[in-house]
Formats: structure tokens, sequence, C-alpha cells
């Protein structure tokens, strides 16, 4: 325990937000979030320390949570009916985490609305690729992440593009730390 403490305040001394330390019991939930499947709701979640809450800063596509209508920038401040703050970011991360077909109520203040979720946990396949075709023949590829298997997401979204006929392409990359 006092490694791991001191590990933990080395790098959190670095104040570095791009920087994290995590212990081993943690780094096989963190792979398998970020390099494929996972049981959960599929929901991206960040501590705001400023304000000592967890924030949604985003959703999987196609998963449980973005279904439920989940949005980035709600403060979730409840799992299953237990209170939590920016204090709780590691407990909450494995509690919205669970068996498959388990519900989880997740309570979600926006815009000054308390609001309540009771998601569906299920299997997500975490994808890192967003395309579309816009107008004029631009195609639009959105990478979120540069994990997992990216390289050929993204080489199975630029090849549908091309067979759809684009002559100029955007690739976005914002927000990707």
């Amino acid at each position: 325990d006092l490694i791991e403490g001191a590990i933990k305040g080395y790098v959190s001394g670095l104040n570095d937000v791009y920087t994290e330390y995590l212990p081993e019991s943690e780094m096989s939930s963190y792979t398998e979030d970020i390099e494929g499947e996972f049981v959960g709701i599929g929901v991206y979640i960040t501590k705001d320390a400023e304000n000592n809450q967890i924030l949604v800063y985003g959703t999987i596509p196609d998963s449980p949570a973005e279904e439920a209508g989940l949005k980035t920038g709600d403060i979730i401040t409840s799992v299953d009916g237990v209170e939590c703050n920016g204090d709780d970011y590691d407990t909450i991360t494995n509690s919205i985490k669970g068996k498959e077909g388990t519900k989880v109520s997740i309570g979600i203040l926006r815009n000054g609305e308390e609001l309540s979720f009771e998601i569906e946990r299920k299997t997500v396949e975490v994808k890192h690729i967003t395309f579309q075709k816009l107008e004029n023949n631009i195609g639009y590829i959105n990478i979120s992440s540069f994990e997992g298997d990216v390289s050929a997401q993204f080489e199975t979204a630029y090849n549908d593009l091309a067979n759809q006929g684009i002559t100029s392409l955007i690739i976005d990359i914002r927000n990707n730390g």
C-alpha cells in the first residue's frame, strides 16, 4: 500500500492531466475499455478536480449509455442510489461496469435539472473511428483515440468513403489526448 501510494503521489506531482498511474488492479479494466469489448454502459467519464465532480465527456456510439440519452457535460451524482463526487471516481468506474444483462441506475445533473437513468449493461464494442460522406464529395473521419485496432478501423472507413467517390478528406483528431 505504501509503494502504491508513493507512486500515485509521484505521478500526481507532475501536474499533467495526461499522466495517470494505474495500479495492476485497474489496468486490466483500462485495457478492456480501450482495446476491444467490455461489459458496461459505454460511457466515457472524467474527474473534474476543480469542482470535485464526475463528468460525462462522451458515450460510445451505439452503446446503452448513448441509447439511454446520456450526454457530454452530464454530471454523475449517484450510481445505484449512492451519491458520489469526484473523490469516488475509481469506485464509480467499477460500479458502472458489471454482469451483462444487469441494470445500473445513474443519477445525472444536467443544466440544473436532476435526471435518473436505468441502463442495462451490455457488451460494448469500443469504436475509435466514426466517418461519413459530407456534401461536395468530402469524406470525414473522426479518430477519438489512437488505441486498439484504430489503424484497421481507419482503413475500413477510408475504403468505404473512397468507394462512395470522395474527392477530399477531413481527418478530425480533436479532443484526442
